[in-house]
């Protein structure tokens, strides 16, 4: 559902780069005209509504869907 700390792209795409011990260049392009430049998660009404909070960090996530197309794709 997400998670309501922020991190940028730039941020991400490293994150990435070091689970994967990838050697990939990040490529910086222009964004779009509509793309939101800030995406922060407001998780309020699911708390309220469901009762449900993030208990997954980044890191663990992703790690485990880099293990998922490891053994899917």
């Amino acid at each position: 559902m997400g998670n309501n700390k922020e991190y940028t792209i730039l941020q991400l795409a490293k994150i990435i780069k070091e689970l994967t011990n990838s050697n990939s260049e990040i490529v910086f392009k222009p964004l779009p005209i509509d793309d939101p430049v800030r995406r922060s998660a407001d998780l309020r009404k699911a708390k309220k509504v469901l009762n449900w909070q993030p208990t997954t960090s980044l890191k663990e996530g992703l790690l485990k869907t880099i293990a998922w197309f490891k053994d899917n794709v």
